[in-house]
């Protein structure tokens, strides 16, 4: 589906998440592309505050990154600067410096979000499960972060280039061997189950970090295995693989007409 709408960029007009309800809804959207039992701790380390309640019920953790992530904060401004100026523009000029600070401290918060997600993502440190929703628009950590610059902040700029330039950059993806179920049913429904070979390839992969052996697949295994070719090519990779590892002997060439 498409991504999360947002607001086409203001060129240099200052947008303001933390105290427009609009813009808010349209971040928790976006960040709501991360599944619940994954944003619930980012959002506790960025926020500093545990939630309490059930733990990834997506309402709750919504209305927690809500509160946590996207509320204004208060900002201290100095008031030097406003010394011999008339009260009303000393008013409104502290009015727009409040914004803006308030502003950059929680787009600051969405981005510590998305890194914070992305590491955890890729040092295996994260719950269970995928990342993303399996229904969601957004399955890359570096799409989010660009989608929300385009949307959210004034600069037209490339946020993931800016986070790469400081050593931040965002690689986590999701694709469909992640979100794949590779479990196994009953031993009956075993033979059709390793039929397309995506099961064996990661049976194998399972097999040779358990007992020390390399199993070097030649290629990624095609997912959905819909077709019958897709099937012998993750099968044959597969036996391929066995047999390198000195498990099987070498596969035959399939039969284009078996």
């Amino acid at each position: 589906g498409p991504p999360p709408r947002g607001p086409p960029p203001r060129g240099g007009e200052p947008l303001h998440l933390g105290a427009d309800v609009g813009l808010r809804d349209n971040v928790l959207s976006l960040l709501g592309c991360v599944s619940a039992a994954w944003l619930r701790p980012a959002a506790e380390a960025v926020g500093g505050e545990r939630m309490g309640g059930e733990p990834t019920e997506p309402a709750a953790v919504r209305r927690f990154v809500d509160k946590q992530v996207l509320a204004p904060p208060a900002v201290a401004l100095s008031t030097t600067a406003e010394e011999g100026m008339h009260p009303a523009e000393a008013g409104r000029r502290r009015d727009l410096l409040a914004r803006e600070a308030a502003n950059a401290l929680v787009v600051t918060r969405v981005l510590r979000l998305i890194v914070l997600l992305d590491r955890a993502s890729a040092g295996g440190v994260g719950p269970a499960g995928c990342l993303f929703e399996l229904d969601a628009s957004i399955k890359s950590t570096r799409r989010m972060a660009i989608e929300f610059s385009r949307a959210y902040l004034s600069a037209a700029a490339d946020v993931g280039r800016l986070l790469g330039s400081v050593g931040l950059e965002l690689h986590a993806e999701q694709t469909a061997a992640d979100e794949f179920d590779y479990s196994l049913s009953t031993p009956e429904a075993l033979p059709a189950e390793l039929a397309d070979g995506t099961r064996l390839c990661r049976m194998l992969r399972a097999a040779g970090q358990a007992y020390g052996v390399e199993v070097a697949l030649s290629g990624p295994v095609r997912l959905p295995a819909a077709s019958r070719l897709q099937k012998i090519h993750n099968v044959a990779m597969a036996v391929a693989a066995m047999a390198a590892a000195g498990g099987a002997p070498p596969p035959a060439a399939p039969s284009s007409t078996g």
